[in-house]
Protein backbone atom coordinates (compact mmCIF):
# COMPACT_ATOMS: atom_id res chain seq x y z
CA UNK A 1 0.00 0.00 0.00
CA UNK A 2 2.65 2.66 1.07
CA UNK A 3 4.79 1.99 -2.15
CA UNK A 4 1.68 2.21 -4.18
CA UNK A 5 1.06 5.74 -2.48
CA UNK A 6 4.58 7.07 -3.11
CA UNK A 7 4.03 6.34 -6.95
CA UNK A 8 0.96 7.60 -6.90
CA UNK A 9 1.86 11.02 -4.80
CA UNK A 10 5.24 11.49 -7.36
CA UNK A 11 2.73 11.27 -10.21
CA UNK A 12 0.03 13.83 -8.44
CA UNK A 13 2.82 16.07 -7.68
CA UNK A 14 4.18 16.28 -11.36
CA UNK A 15 1.25 18.04 -12.21
CA UNK A 16 0.86 20.28 -9.35
CA UNK A 17 2.87 23.27 -7.85
CA UNK A 18 5.00 22.46 -4.77
CA UNK A 19 3.30 23.01 -1.34
CA UNK A 20 3.91 25.89 0.77
CA UNK A 21 3.16 27.94 3.81
CA UNK A 22 2.71 31.54 3.58
CA UNK A 23 2.28 34.13 7.05
CA UNK A 24 -1.71 33.37 6.97
CA UNK A 25 -1.39 29.28 7.24
CA UNK A 26 -2.51 28.95 4.05
CA UNK A 27 -0.70 26.04 1.94
CA UNK A 28 -0.52 26.99 -1.58
CA UNK A 29 -0.80 23.99 -4.55
CA UNK A 30 -3.35 22.97 -6.91
CA UNK A 31 -5.90 25.22 -5.19
CA UNK A 32 -6.06 26.77 -1.61
CA UNK A 33 -5.48 24.52 1.84
CA UNK A 34 -6.16 25.99 4.93
CA UNK A 35 -4.12 24.27 7.64
CA UNK A 36 -4.25 25.12 11.57
CA UNK A 37 -1.37 24.88 13.86
CA UNK A 38 -2.43 21.37 14.85
CA UNK A 39 -2.16 20.21 10.83
CA UNK A 40 -6.00 19.87 10.78
CA UNK A 41 -6.46 20.80 6.82
CA UNK A 42 -9.72 22.82 7.74
CA UNK A 43 -10.94 23.99 3.95
CA UNK A 44 -9.79 23.47 0.74
CA UNK A 45 -10.73 25.80 -2.41
CA UNK A 46 -9.30 24.82 -5.46
CA UNK A 47 -9.71 23.79 -9.26
CA UNK A 48 -10.51 20.16 -7.81
CA UNK A 49 -10.32 17.47 -10.20
CA UNK A 50 -6.88 15.43 -9.11
CA UNK A 51 -5.77 16.02 -5.91
CA UNK A 52 -3.13 14.70 -3.47
CA UNK A 53 -2.61 16.07 0.12
CA UNK A 54 1.30 14.42 0.48
CA UNK A 55 2.84 13.65 4.15
CA UNK A 56 5.34 17.10 3.06
CA UNK A 57 2.13 19.30 3.93
CA UNK A 58 2.21 18.48 7.59
CA UNK A 59 -1.28 17.34 7.23
CA UNK A 60 -2.25 15.18 10.45
CA UNK A 61 -5.84 15.70 10.15
CA UNK A 62 -9.00 16.32 7.69
CA UNK A 63 -11.23 18.81 9.05
CA UNK A 64 -14.95 18.63 9.52
CA UNK A 65 -15.98 20.12 5.84
CA UNK A 66 -12.95 20.53 4.41
CA UNK A 67 -13.91 19.55 0.97
CA UNK A 68 -17.58 19.17 1.16
CA UNK A 69 -20.07 20.35 -1.84
CA UNK A 70 -16.88 20.09 -4.17
CA UNK A 71 -18.08 19.16 -6.98
CA UNK A 72 -14.97 19.91 -9.47
CA UNK A 73 -13.27 17.44 -7.30
CA UNK A 74 -12.70 14.01 -8.63
CA UNK A 75 -10.02 12.04 -7.06
CA UNK A 76 -8.10 12.62 -3.79
CA UNK A 77 -5.12 10.66 -2.32
CA UNK A 78 -4.50 10.79 1.28
CA UNK A 79 -1.13 10.84 2.64
CA UNK A 80 -0.03 8.65 5.07
CA UNK A 81 0.49 11.30 7.68
CA UNK A 82 -3.00 11.56 8.08
CA UNK A 83 -4.75 9.98 11.17
CA UNK A 84 -8.01 11.26 10.76
CA UNK A 85 -11.23 12.04 8.28
CA UNK A 86 -13.52 14.75 9.99
CA UNK A 87 -17.32 14.58 9.72
CA UNK A 88 -18.74 15.51 6.60
CA UNK A 89 -15.02 15.59 4.84
CA UNK A 90 -15.60 14.96 1.32
CA UNK A 91 -20.07 15.07 1.34
CA UNK A 92 -21.53 15.95 -1.60
CA UNK A 93 -18.51 15.76 -3.73
CA UNK A 94 -21.06 14.76 -6.89
CA UNK A 95 -17.67 13.97 -9.03
CA UNK A 96 -15.65 12.07 -6.76
CA UNK A 97 -14.64 9.10 -8.52
CA UNK A 98 -12.14 7.63 -6.61
CA UNK A 99 -10.01 7.74 -2.41
CA UNK A 100 -7.04 6.16 -1.48
CA UNK A 101 -6.78 6.06 2.10
CA UNK A 102 -4.26 4.83 3.84
CA UNK A 103 -2.77 2.96 6.48
CA UNK A 104 -2.60 6.01 8.72
CA UNK A 105 -6.17 6.67 9.05
CA UNK A 106 -7.76 5.45 12.06
CA UNK A 107 -11.06 7.41 12.35
CA UNK A 108 -13.29 8.26 9.52
CA UNK A 109 -16.30 10.68 10.74
CA UNK A 110 -19.80 10.95 10.29
CA UNK A 111 -20.50 11.21 6.75
CA UNK A 112 -17.37 11.66 5.63
CA UNK A 113 -18.09 10.67 2.11
CA UNK A 114 -22.04 10.85 1.80
CA UNK A 115 -23.59 11.87 -1.39
CA UNK A 116 -20.26 11.18 -3.04
CA UNK A 117 -22.70 9.66 -6.06
CA UNK A 118 -19.86 9.02 -8.25
CA UNK A 119 -17.46 6.99 -6.16
CA UNK A 120 -16.91 4.03 -7.76
CA UNK A 121 -14.81 1.32 -5.18
CA UNK A 122 -13.45 2.31 -1.31
CA UNK A 123 -10.75 0.22 0.16
CA UNK A 124 -11.16 0.52 4.03
CA UNK A 125 -7.68 0.82 5.90
CA UNK A 126 -7.15 -1.92 8.61
CA UNK A 127 -6.15 0.34 11.05
CA UNK A 128 -9.80 1.52 11.09
CA UNK A 129 -12.04 -0.54 13.83
CA UNK A 130 -15.45 0.92 13.16
CA UNK A 131 -17.35 2.70 10.21
CA UNK A 132 -19.67 5.76 11.79
CA UNK A 133 -22.98 7.10 11.02
CA UNK A 134 -23.63 7.47 7.22
CA UNK A 135 -19.99 7.58 6.47
CA UNK A 136 -21.22 6.18 2.47
CA UNK A 137 -24.29 6.87 2.41
CA UNK A 138 -25.89 8.05 -0.96
CA UNK A 139 -22.58 6.41 -2.99
CA UNK A 140 -25.25 5.69 -5.76
CA UNK A 141 -21.95 4.25 -7.75
CA UNK A 142 -20.25 2.75 -5.14
CA UNK A 143 -20.13 -1.15 -6.67
CA UNK A 144 -18.44 -2.49 -3.99
CA UNK A 145 -16.64 -2.50 -0.54
CA UNK A 146 -14.02 -4.42 1.37
CA UNK A 147 -13.98 -4.05 5.01
CA UNK A 148 -11.26 -5.25 6.99
CA UNK A 149 -11.25 -7.75 10.11
CA UNK A 150 -9.82 -4.73 12.37
CA UNK A 151 -13.66 -3.15 12.26
CA UNK A 152 -15.72 -4.27 14.66
CA UNK A 153 -19.25 -2.22 14.30
CA UNK A 154 -20.83 -1.02 11.45
CA UNK A 155 -22.91 2.27 11.92
CA UNK A 156 -26.04 3.95 11.70
CA UNK A 157 -26.92 4.08 8.06
CA UNK A 158 -23.32 3.75 6.79
CA UNK A 159 -23.61 2.58 3.57
CA UNK A 160 -27.44 3.58 3.18
CA UNK A 161 -28.56 3.80 -0.28
CA UNK A 162 -25.71 3.11 -1.98
CA UNK A 163 -28.28 1.10 -4.94
CA UNK A 164 -25.18 0.36 -6.88
CA UNK A 165 -23.84 -2.07 -4.38
CA UNK A 166 -23.82 -5.47 -5.22
CA UNK A 167 -21.69 -7.41 -2.80
CA UNK A 168 -20.40 -6.52 0.62
CA UNK A 169 -18.13 -8.85 2.61
CA UNK A 170 -18.74 -8.15 7.17
CA UNK A 171 -15.47 -9.76 8.49
CA UNK A 172 -16.01 -11.87 11.61
CA UNK A 173 -14.85 -9.14 13.76
CA UNK A 174 -17.97 -6.85 13.40
CA UNK A 175 -20.34 -7.91 16.57
CA UNK A 176 -22.91 -5.09 15.78
CA UNK A 177 -24.67 -3.75 12.34
CA UNK A 178 -26.52 -0.37 12.81
CA UNK A 179 -29.70 0.96 12.11
CA UNK A 180 -30.38 1.50 8.76
CA UNK A 181 -26.91 0.32 7.69
CA UNK A 182 -27.63 -1.05 4.35
CA UNK A 183 -31.13 -0.16 4.30
CA UNK A 184 -32.16 1.05 0.27
CA UNK A 185 -29.13 -1.31 -1.36
CA UNK A 186 -31.30 -2.43 -3.84
CA UNK A 187 -28.77 -4.47 -5.60
CA UNK A 188 -27.09 -6.16 -2.94
CA UNK A 189 -27.76 -9.80 -4.00
CA UNK A 190 -25.69 -11.59 -0.86
CA UNK A 191 -24.52 -10.72 2.49
CA UNK A 192 -22.60 -13.05 5.09
CA UNK A 193 -23.39 -11.56 8.60
CA UNK A 194 -20.67 -13.36 10.56
CA UNK A 195 -21.61 -15.36 13.63
CA UNK A 196 -20.10 -13.12 16.20
CA UNK A 197 -22.37 -10.53 15.21
CA UNK A 198 -24.86 -10.19 18.34
CA UNK A 199 -27.26 -6.88 17.20
CA UNK A 200 -28.89 -6.16 14.07
CA UNK A 201 -30.19 -2.40 14.02
CA UNK A 202 -34.25 -1.91 12.51
CA UNK A 203 -33.77 -1.24 8.90
CA UNK A 204 -30.47 -2.40 8.62
CA UNK A 205 -31.53 -4.39 5.39
CA UNK A 206 -34.52 -3.05 4.45
CA UNK A 207 -35.21 -2.19 1.18
CA UNK A 208 -32.42 -4.64 -0.27
CA UNK A 209 -35.08 -5.75 -2.77
CA UNK A 210 -32.51 -8.39 -4.65
CA UNK A 211 -30.96 -9.95 -1.73
CA UNK A 212 -32.63 -13.27 -1.78
CA UNK A 213 -31.12 -15.56 1.16
CA UNK A 214 -30.20 -14.29 4.90
CA UNK A 215 -29.01 -16.50 7.55
CA UNK A 216 -29.47 -14.78 10.65
CA UNK A 217 -26.81 -15.77 13.77
CA UNK A 218 -27.40 -17.53 16.06
CA UNK A 219 -26.31 -14.85 18.74
CA UNK A 220 -29.03 -12.64 17.79
CA UNK A 221 -31.68 -12.24 20.56
CA UNK A 222 -34.14 -9.97 18.52
CA UNK A 223 -35.01 -9.50 15.36
CA UNK A 224 -35.77 -5.44 15.25
CA UNK A 225 -38.18 -3.33 13.31
CA UNK A 226 -37.67 -3.21 9.76
CA UNK A 227 -34.36 -5.21 9.31
CA UNK A 228 -35.57 -6.81 6.53
CA UNK A 229 -38.40 -5.03 5.48
CA UNK A 230 -38.90 -4.79 2.13
CA UNK A 231 -36.67 -7.25 0.86
CA UNK A 232 -38.72 -8.58 -2.07
CA UNK A 233 -36.84 -11.61 -3.42
CA UNK A 234 -36.06 -12.82 -0.01
CA UNK A 235 -36.86 -16.51 -0.43
CA UNK A 236 -35.60 -17.91 2.61
CA UNK A 237 -34.63 -17.32 6.11
CA UNK A 238 -33.67 -18.61 9.14
CA UNK A 239 -34.51 -17.53 12.47
CA UNK A 240 -32.25 -18.76 15.06
CA UNK A 241 -33.47 -20.20 18.82
CA UNK A 242 -32.13 -17.23 20.87
CA UNK A 243 -34.46 -14.86 19.28
CA UNK A 244 -36.99 -13.67 21.82
CA UNK A 245 -38.86 -10.81 19.36
CA UNK A 246 -39.42 -10.68 15.69
CA UNK A 247 -40.33 -6.83 16.07
CA UNK A 248 -43.12 -4.49 13.86
CA UNK A 249 -42.36 -4.89 10.43
CA UNK A 250 -39.54 -6.80 10.31
CA UNK A 251 -40.02 -8.97 7.15
CA UNK A 252 -43.03 -6.59 5.93
CA UNK A 253 -43.41 -6.50 1.93
CA UNK A 254 -41.03 -9.84 1.55
CA UNK A 255 -43.11 -11.11 -1.38
CA UNK A 256 -40.80 -13.96 -2.41
CA UNK A 257 -41.02 -15.25 0.88
CA UNK A 258 -42.62 -18.78 1.60
CA UNK A 259 -42.59 -20.43 4.73
CA UNK A 260 -41.38 -19.50 7.51
CA UNK A 261 -39.85 -21.58 11.10
CA UNK A 262 -40.62 -19.42 13.97
CA UNK A 263 -38.80 -21.21 17.13
CA UNK A 264 -39.94 -21.88 20.25
CA UNK A 265 -37.89 -18.74 21.68
CA UNK A 266 -39.75 -16.07 20.38
CA UNK A 267 -42.50 -14.99 22.85
CA UNK A 268 -43.70 -11.95 20.70
CA UNK A 269 -44.84 -10.85 16.91
CA UNK A 270 -44.73 -7.06 16.52
CA UNK A 271 -46.96 -5.04 13.94
CA UNK A 272 -47.13 -6.12 10.69
CA UNK A 273 -43.69 -8.27 11.69
CA UNK A 274 -44.99 -9.83 7.95
CA UNK A 275 -47.73 -7.71 6.38
CA UNK A 276 -47.49 -8.13 2.78
CA UNK A 277 -45.85 -11.45 2.41
CA UNK A 278 -47.89 -12.13 -0.08
CA UNK A 279 -46.32 -15.70 -1.25
CA UNK A 280 -46.43 -16.74 2.52
CA UNK A 281 -48.34 -19.74 2.45
CA UNK A 282 -47.39 -21.31 5.57
CA UNK A 283 -46.70 -20.04 9.19
CA UNK A 284 -46.10 -22.43 12.40
CA UNK A 285 -47.00 -20.32 15.65
CA UNK A 286 -45.19 -21.92 18.91
CA UNK A 287 -47.33 -21.51 21.82
CA UNK A 288 -44.42 -19.63 23.19
CA UNK A 289 -46.23 -16.67 21.29
CA UNK A 290 -47.91 -14.51 23.97
CA UNK A 291 -48.78 -11.81 21.95
CA UNK A 292 -49.03 -10.88 17.72
CA UNK A 293 -49.30 -7.85 16.89
CA UNK A 294 -51.44 -5.35 14.96
CA UNK A 295 -51.72 -6.12 11.09
CA UNK A 296 -48.88 -9.22 12.05
CA UNK A 297 -50.01 -11.23 8.90
CA UNK A 298 -52.13 -7.97 7.15
CA UNK A 299 -52.04 -8.97 2.62
CA UNK A 300 -50.73 -12.35 3.11
CA UNK A 301 -53.05 -13.53 0.19
CA UNK A 302 -51.38 -17.37 0.31
CA UNK A 303 -51.91 -18.35 3.41
CA UNK A 304 -54.56 -20.87 3.68
CA UNK A 305 -54.95 -21.84 7.22
CA UNK A 306 -53.58 -20.97 11.22
CA UNK A 307 -53.39 -22.23 14.20
CA UNK A 308 -53.17 -19.57 16.87
CA UNK A 309 -51.79 -20.83 20.01
CA UNK A 310 -53.39 -20.98 23.22
CA UNK A 311 -50.63 -18.35 24.74
CA UNK A 312 -52.68 -15.83 22.80
CA UNK A 313 -55.07 -14.00 24.38
CA UNK A 314 -55.75 -11.29 21.75
CA UNK A 315 -56.38 -10.93 18.26
CA UNK A 316 -55.34 -7.62 17.30
CA UNK A 317 -56.42 -5.23 14.47
CA UNK A 318 -56.16 -6.41 11.21
CA UNK A 319 -53.80 -9.46 12.56
CA UNK A 320 -55.03 -11.21 9.22
CA UNK A 321 -56.67 -8.83 6.77
CA UNK A 322 -57.11 -9.50 3.28
CA UNK A 323 -55.64 -13.11 3.99
CA UNK A 324 -57.84 -13.69 1.10
CA UNK A 325 -56.70 -17.63 0.68
CA UNK A 326 -57.40 -18.21 4.73
CA UNK A 327 -59.67 -21.47 4.67
CA UNK A 328 -59.56 -22.22 8.25
CA UNK A 329 -58.47 -20.52 11.70
CA UNK A 330 -58.83 -22.15 15.20
CA UNK A 331 -59.39 -19.78 17.73
CA UNK A 332 -57.97 -21.15 21.23
CA UNK A 333 -60.21 -20.82 24.86
CA UNK A 334 -57.47 -18.33 25.65
CA UNK A 335 -58.67 -15.57 23.64
CA UNK A 336 -61.05 -12.85 25.14
CA UNK A 337 -61.03 -10.21 22.47
CA UNK A 338 -60.84 -10.24 18.61
CA UNK A 339 -60.16 -6.30 17.26
CA UNK A 340 -61.15 -4.50 14.29
CA UNK A 341 -60.71 -6.04 10.83
CA UNK A 342 -59.23 -9.33 12.57
CA UNK A 343 -60.41 -11.23 9.84
CA UNK A 344 -61.80 -8.82 7.21
CA UNK A 345 -61.96 -10.03 3.63
CA UNK A 346 -60.82 -13.36 4.59
CA UNK A 347 -62.45 -14.51 1.02
CA UNK A 348 -62.35 -18.23 1.41
CA UNK A 349 -62.77 -18.84 5.09
CA UNK A 350 -65.75 -21.06 5.49
CA UNK A 351 -66.55 -20.86 8.76
CA UNK A 352 -65.59 -19.78 12.44
CA UNK A 353 -66.00 -20.95 15.86
CA UNK A 354 -65.59 -17.83 18.41
CA UNK A 355 -65.22 -20.03 21.64
CA UNK A 356 -66.88 -18.85 25.08
CA UNK A 357 -63.86 -16.85 26.25
CA UNK A 358 -64.28 -13.99 24.09
CA UNK A 359 -66.08 -11.29 25.21
CA UNK A 360 -65.42 -8.34 22.83
CA UNK A 361 -65.66 -8.71 18.98
CA UNK A 362 -64.00 -5.53 17.26
CA UNK A 363 -66.25 -3.31 14.29
CA UNK A 364 -65.39 -5.25 10.71
CA UNK A 365 -63.79 -7.90 12.74
CA UNK A 366 -65.26 -10.24 10.04
CA UNK A 367 -66.55 -7.97 6.73
CA UNK A 368 -66.37 -9.15 3.43
CA UNK A 369 -65.34 -12.69 4.18
CA UNK A 370 -67.62 -13.74 1.18
CA UNK A 371 -67.72 -17.38 2.08
CA UNK A 372 -68.66 -17.36 5.39
CA UNK A 373 -71.61 -19.79 5.24
CA UNK A 374 -71.69 -20.10 9.18
CA UNK A 375 -70.26 -18.66 12.50
CA UNK A 376 -70.95 -19.13 16.28
CA UNK A 377 -70.08 -16.47 18.39
CA UNK A 378 -69.51 -16.79 22.05
CA UNK A 379 -72.24 -16.56 24.83
CA UNK A 380 -70.29 -13.67 26.77
CA UNK A 381 -70.50 -11.41 23.73
CA UNK A 382 -72.51 -8.44 24.76
CA UNK A 383 -72.55 -6.61 21.68
CA UNK A 384 -71.85 -7.23 17.73
CA UNK A 385 -69.87 -4.07 16.33
CA UNK A 386 -70.58 -1.92 13.40
CA UNK A 387 -69.99 -3.94 9.82
CA UNK A 388 -68.95 -6.73 12.30
CA UNK A 389 -70.42 -8.95 9.35
CA UNK A 390 -70.66 -6.59 6.78
CA UNK A 391 -70.45 -8.70 3.08
CA UNK A 392 -70.94 -12.00 4.08
CA UNK A 393 -72.67 -13.02 1.12
CA UNK A 394 -73.04 -16.33 2.03
CA UNK A 395 -73.58 -16.61 5.75
CA UNK A 396 -76.56 -18.51 6.29
CA UNK A 397 -77.22 -19.13 9.40
CA UNK A 398 -75.54 -17.23 12.93
CA UNK A 399 -77.25 -17.73 16.40
CA UNK A 400 -76.84 -14.10 18.69
CA UNK A 401 -76.25 -15.35 21.65
CA UNK A 402 -78.57 -14.42 24.20
CA UNK A 403 -76.13 -12.03 25.73
CA UNK A 404 -75.82 -9.62 23.37
CA UNK A 405 -77.61 -6.19 23.97
CA UNK A 406 -76.40 -4.51 20.93
CA UNK A 407 -76.28 -5.50 16.93
CA UNK A 408 -74.51 -2.81 15.71
CA UNK A 409 -74.58 -0.25 12.38
CA UNK A 410 -74.28 -2.65 9.21
CA UNK A 411 -73.76 -5.58 11.42
CA UNK A 412 -75.36 -7.88 8.75
CA UNK A 413 -75.27 -5.62 5.75
CA UNK A 414 -75.52 -7.33 2.74
CA UNK A 415 -75.63 -11.05 4.13
CA UNK A 416 -78.24 -11.76 1.27
CA UNK A 417 -77.96 -15.76 2.33
CA UNK A 418 -79.26 -14.99 5.62
CA UNK A 419 -82.36 -16.93 5.78
CA UNK A 420 -83.84 -16.70 9.43
CA UNK A 421 -82.26 -15.04 12.07
CA UNK A 422 -83.39 -14.48 16.64
CA UNK A 423 -82.92 -11.80 18.03
CA UNK A 424 -82.70 -12.34 22.03
CA UNK A 425 -84.57 -10.10 24.57
CA UNK A 426 -81.72 -8.54 26.20
CA UNK A 427 -81.36 -6.39 22.70
CA UNK A 428 -81.76 -2.67 23.01
CA UNK A 429 -80.23 -1.76 20.10
CA UNK A 430 -80.39 -2.33 16.57
CA UNK A 431 -77.83 -0.06 14.78
CA UNK A 432 -79.07 1.61 11.54
CA UNK A 433 -78.51 -0.51 7.98
CA UNK A 434 -77.84 -3.47 10.37
CA UNK A 435 -79.79 -5.87 8.05
CA UNK A 436 -79.81 -3.91 4.75
CA UNK A 437 -79.82 -6.12 1.59
CA UNK A 438 -80.58 -9.26 3.59
CA UNK A 439 -82.80 -10.42 0.56
CA UNK A 440 -82.70 -13.77 1.55
CA UNK A 441 -84.00 -13.40 4.71
CA UNK A 442 -87.80 -15.31 5.27
CA UNK A 443 -88.18 -14.46 8.75
CA UNK A 444 -87.31 -12.91 11.64
CA UNK A 445 -87.81 -13.99 15.12
CA UNK A 446 -88.05 -11.33 18.23
CA UNK A 447 -88.37 -11.64 21.93
CA UNK A 448 -89.81 -8.55 23.30
CA UNK A 449 -93.35 -7.81 24.81
CA UNK A 450 -93.40 -4.40 23.66
CA UNK A 451 -91.79 -3.54 20.50
CA UNK A 452 -88.09 -2.66 20.45
CA UNK A 453 -87.74 0.95 18.22
CA UNK A 454 -85.55 0.79 15.18
CA UNK A 455 -84.80 3.44 12.46
CA UNK A 456 -86.21 2.48 9.18
CA UNK A 457 -83.56 1.29 7.28
CA UNK A 458 -83.00 -1.57 9.86
CA UNK A 459 -84.14 -4.20 7.29
CA UNK A 460 -83.58 -1.56 4.36
CA UNK A 461 -83.64 -2.83 0.38
CA UNK A 462 -85.81 -6.05 1.54
CA UNK A 463 -89.26 -6.72 0.93
CA UNK A 464 -91.03 -7.28 4.31
CA UNK A 465 -94.23 -7.70 2.56
CA UNK A 466 -93.47 -11.19 2.00
CA UNK A 467 -91.41 -11.95 4.77
CA UNK A 468 -92.70 -12.91 8.35
CA UNK A 469 -92.05 -11.91 11.74
CA UNK A 470 -92.73 -14.17 14.67
CA UNK A 471 -93.44 -12.04 17.88
CA UNK A 472 -94.43 -13.43 21.58
CA UNK A 473 -97.87 -14.56 22.39
CA UNK A 474 -100.01 -12.10 23.22
CA UNK A 475 -98.43 -9.50 21.17
CA UNK A 476 -99.37 -9.23 17.60
CA UNK A 477 -101.47 -6.11 17.82
CA UNK A 478 -98.62 -4.38 19.09
CA UNK A 479 -96.35 -5.28 16.34
CA UNK A 480 -98.78 -4.82 14.26
CA UNK A 481 -98.97 -0.88 14.82
CA UNK A 482 -95.43 -0.46 15.92
CA UNK A 483 -93.10 1.40 13.00
CA UNK A 484 -90.88 -1.00 10.87
CA UNK A 485 -92.27 -4.32 12.36
CA UNK A 486 -95.78 -3.73 10.94
CA UNK A 487 -94.53 -3.50 7.85
CA UNK A 488 -93.70 -7.57 7.68
CA UNK A 489 -96.04 -8.88 5.32
CA UNK A 490 -96.89 -11.64 8.08
CA UNK A 491 -96.79 -10.95 11.78
CA UNK A 492 -97.68 -14.21 13.98
CA UNK A 493 -97.15 -15.18 17.64
CA UNK A 494 -95.06 -18.37 18.65
CA UNK A 495 -96.07 -20.82 21.62
CA UNK A 496 -93.49 -18.70 23.42
CA UNK A 497 -94.08 -15.80 25.55
CA UNK A 498 -91.77 -12.62 27.08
Amino acid sequence: MRQRLKSLFSRMLSKTSIWRQNSDGIINGNGIFTVNGNGVLAKYEGPGGEVTIPESSGVRAIGDYAFSDNSSLTSVIISGSVTTIGNYAFSRCRNLVSVIIPDSVTSIGESAFAACYSLNSVVIPDSVTSIGESTFAACYSLTSVAIPDSVTSIGYNSFARCYGLTSVTIPGSVTSIGHGAFQGCSSLTSVTIPEMVTSIGHNAFRGCSSLNAIIIPDLVSSIESGTFAECSRLASVTIPHPVRAIEESAFAACYSLTSVTIPRSVISLGHSAFEGCSRLASVEIPDSIRTIGNFAFHGCIKLNSMIIPDSVTTIKTGIFEECSSLTSVIIPDSVTSIGYKAFYACRNLSSVHIPDSVTSIGNKAFQKCDRLTSVVISHRITAIGDACFEGCSSLSSVHIPDSVTTIGNNAFWGCSSLAFVTIPEAVRAIGEWAFWGCSGLTSVKVHWATPLYVEGNVFRDIKLNIKTLVVPAGTKALYHSAPVWQDFGTIRESGFSS
